[in-house]
C-alpha cells in the first residue's frame, strides 16, 4: 500500500512545511488531534518515532467519512508498516478522560473539530504538550466550515505563522 492511497486531506504544501519543521527542530514525537484514515498520522510516522492519534473515529457523514473508519486506520498503518509507531488513543479530544492518556511531545497537530469551540478547546487543552512546535491544518477563512479554526488560532496564537492553510508556532 502506498501512502496517497489512504484517503484524506494533507495537502503537499503542508507536507513541505512539516518536514522543513520537523527537521529543523528535530522532532522525535507527535500528537495528532484528528486522525480519521490516518493520512497524516502515517506521514508522521514514515518521519518520527512515535505518533500518538487522538481521535473518535466516528462516522461524518457530510465528509463521505464512513462508521468503520476506525477498522480502515489501523489496516491502514499495518498496511504501510507503521503500527508500531502509532499509539492509538479513542476518545473525544476535548475531554479531561482523553486529555490524560496522552503524554507531551516534540509537535502536535491539531486537525480535529473545525469549529472555533472546538479547535479553541483543542489549542487549550494540547498546546501545552507541545515541547517545540503547535501547529495545524485548515486555516482557511474563505472557506465557511473552516471559519472557525483561523478565528480560534488568531486569537489564541497571535504569533502564529502560516503557509496556505498550514499554521504554526514555534516555542
Amino acid at each position: 500500500m502506498f501512502f496517497d492511497s489512504i484517503p484524506g486531506w494533507m495537502l503537499p504544501g503542508n507536507r513541505e512545511k512539516l518536514a522543513e519543521l520537523i527537521e529543523r527542530c528535530e522532532i522525535r514525537t507527535v500528537i495528532e488531534i484528528g486522525t480519521c484514515y490516518g493520512l497524516s498520522a502515517a506521514w508522521f510516522a514514515q518521519r518520527v518515532e512515535r505518533v500518538t492519534c487522538v481521535d473518535l473515529w466516528g462516522a461524518i457523514p457530510c465528509a463521505g467519512v464512513p462508521k468503520n473508519v476506525y477498522e480502515l486506520f489501523v489496516r491502514n498503518m499495518e498496511a504501510l508498516g507503521v503500527s508500531d509507531r502509532i499509539t492509538i488513543v479513542r476518545g473525544d479530544s476535548h475531554s479531561p478522560e482523553t486529555l490524560q492518556q496522552v503524554q507531551p511531545a516534540d509537535l502536535v497537530y491539531i486537525d480535529g473539530d473545525h469549529t472555533y469551540e472546538g479547535c479553541k478547546k483543542d489549542i487549550e487543552m494540547y498546546g501545552p504538550l507541545a515541547l517545540n512546535i503547535l501547529c495545524g491544518d485548515d486555516y482557511d477563512p474563505a472557506t465557511e466550515d473552516l471559519r472557525g479554526v483561523p478565528k480560534a488560532v488568531d486569537e489564541m496564537l497571535p504569533g502564529r505563522q502560516t503557509f496556505g492553510i498550514f499554521w504554526w508556532l514555534v516555542k
